[in-house]
């Protein structure tokens, strides 16, 4: 009886040892591609630092959908934190009673690069952007929209200025699709187009 229960034991371990063997190897698999691919997908919001001037991202995004997408910087505020909200609002400008963009705040001022990944840029911004829009925790300064077709661009965002008064608000970076986005190809994408 104990031969029999050794005997089974080695068959069912010599059955089960192939497929933890298979099943770690696709699993460091998956982590080497993983590993090896330097490439974010949309949606992207990056968290970046606006207190020393100078690059502050630089990254390979691939775009998947031909489109207009917007670049944004977003501030946060904590909706539960008494007057961090006034706070945020008054760093960023726009003491309007309407809230437009009459007063426009700590400056921003950055530079947007889009680039093919040979090097090649597609599109360039230098802009100190407004208080754009808002909502439950974020308000939003809109750098600028470029078409893209899809494709692997380096995107590239340089603070001009130190903003050492952001300290302490969380600033992300966004990069969005347009909802309402209609995209046709035109004639002058061809040359914006990235090598595949």
């Amino acid at each position: 009886m104990k031969t029999g229960f050794k005997y089974g034991l080695s068959v069912l371990v010599g059955l089960i040892f192939p497929f933890i063997a298979v099943a770690n190897g696709l699993s460091d698999y998956a982590q080497e591609e993983q590993e090896d691919s330097e490439e974010l997908v949309l949606p992207i919001n990056i968290p970046v630092s606006l207190d020393k001037a100078g690059e502050i991202l630089n990254e390979r995004i691939r775009f998947t959908e031909p489109d207009a997408y917007y670049f944004r910087l977003k501030f946060y505020f904590h909706r539960n934190k008494q007057g961090d909200r006034e706070r945020v609002r008054k760093l960023l400008g726009a003491d309007h009673p309407a809230w437009k963009a009459t007063d426009p705040g700590v400056p921003t001022p950055v530079l947007l690069q889009v680039s093919c990944t040979n090097g090649t840029v597609v599109d360039q911004k230098e802009i100190d952007p407004l208080l754009t829009s808002w909502g439950g925790d974020t308000f939003s300064k809109v750098i600028g929209f470029t078409r893209l077709l899809p494709g692997v661009y380096v995107i590239r965002l340089v603070l001009q200025q130190d903003a050492p008064a952001f300290d302490g608000t969380p600033v992300t970076f966004s990069i969005a699709g347009s909802p309402k986005s209609s995209f046709k190809s035109l004639p002058s994408d061809r040359r914006t187009t990235c090598p595949q």
